[in-house]
């Protein structure tokens, strides 16, 4: 398999003058991984879907890209190669011009290989084999955004072989796509299925707390950054961990991202990514932030701006309230301060 866009930005663009020349030095990294033996190689292309995580990231380069309306043999390659990279619409009209050069000489460059080019979000999977639309269903699923999750596809669709036993020059591999056809899928399962979401969130804000700070007692991340703040000996307000409810829709979107590893090759339905962290405007997706007070206002006590607090009519007193970090008072004289510690 050859990630395409990866291998084009190994290639050194100096000392090209066309994308012709782009192409056969493209061509020429991927013979390098090519022996006699070999009968098949798929060439995986990015798509550049709306409403993907990654288009926020996408967007943000927009602004100071070099923009090309099309490309071909005789196109000049752009002096500047991140400009040219930074935009979304060069990088497809390059991978339409590579997949056609590809396709043009496939014979020439590599007679007798099998060579299958992944579904994008304007493109079709073909092959250069007379080989019937029902063998390629399975690649044929267009919402999957990154390269690396369409390998899988394709891993699948080939079937996977794992090495099972080792002994001097001798190797014994098995394949793992008859095993799970036999045995059942359950038993090359590697991750857990579907949990109710809510639990499992609300579980994984308690175990990150654990792993994030060993020595306290804090359940949530509300209650750790209070315990950061109180008890550092050195703080600062850039030490203090997200809130709860932050961190909960961190652990959406990991989830998920994990979900689409997951279930790329079983070709489920896919999420609603703005019920996992993200909204969405305009075609692009963002990360859901929160700016909630906390605590809440109603919860804050009162601060006041008395020199001692000694008189009824200190704010801290009338609301039989001790005394916080924000009052004034120095010393404090606030009888309900001495039972408490802020």
């Amino acid at each position: 398999m050859i990630y395409v866009m990866s291998v084009c930005l190994t290639i050194q663009w100096k000392s090209l003058k066309c994308f012709k020349d782009l192409a056969i030095s493209f061509c020429k990294l991927v013979d390098l991984n090519v022996n006699a033996s070999l009968t098949r190689i798929d060439f995986i292309f990015d798509s550049y879907l709306d409403l993907s995580p990654k288009s926020l990231e996408r967007q943000s380069f927009v602004s100071n890209s070099i923009v090309l309306h099309t490309i071909t043999e005789d196109t000049e390659i752009p002096k500047q190669k991140e400009k040219f990279w930074n935009y979304t619409v060069n990088k497809t009209l390059l991978q339409l011009f590579l997949r056609n050069y590809i396709k043009n000489n496939a014979q020439s460059l590599w007679p007798n290989v099998h060579i299958i080019f992944n579904a994008t979000n304007h493109e079709k999977c073909t092959s250069n084999k007379s080989i019937s639309f029902e063998n390629l269903v399975s690649l044929q699923n267009t919402k999957v955004d990154k390269a690396s999750l369409r390998t899988a596809l394709h891993i699948a669709h080939a079937g996977i072989w794992i090495l099972a036993k080792s002994s001097g020059k001798q190797k014994k591999f098995l394949p793992l796509h008859t095993v799970a056809a036999h045995y059942g899928l359950d038993f090359c399962k590697v991750l857990p299925g579907d949990q109710n979401i809510s639990d499992s969130v609300k579980k994984a804000d308690e175990y990150l707390v654990k792993i994030l700070n060993k020595g306290s007692q804090c359940q949530t991340f509300d209650k750790l950054c209070n315990y950061v703040y109180y008890h550092s000996p050195k703080f600062l307000i850039s030490d203090l961990p997200p809130t709860s409810e932050s961190i909960q829709l961190h652990i959406l979107r990991a989830y998920y991202m994990t979900y689409q590893y997951m279930h790329c090759v079983k070709n489920k339905e896919s999420l609603d990514p703005c019920k996992f962290g993200f909204y969405a405007e305009e075609n692009y997706l963002y990360p859901c932030s929160t700016n909630h007070l906390w605590p809440s206002i109603s919860d804050l006590p009162p601060n006041c701006n008395c020199l001692k607090c000694a008189r009824r009519t200190c704010e801290c007193q009338a609301a039989e309230s001790a005394c916080i970090a924000f009052c004034k008072c120095r010393p404090c004289a606030n009888p309900y301060s001495h039972n408490h510690k802020y």
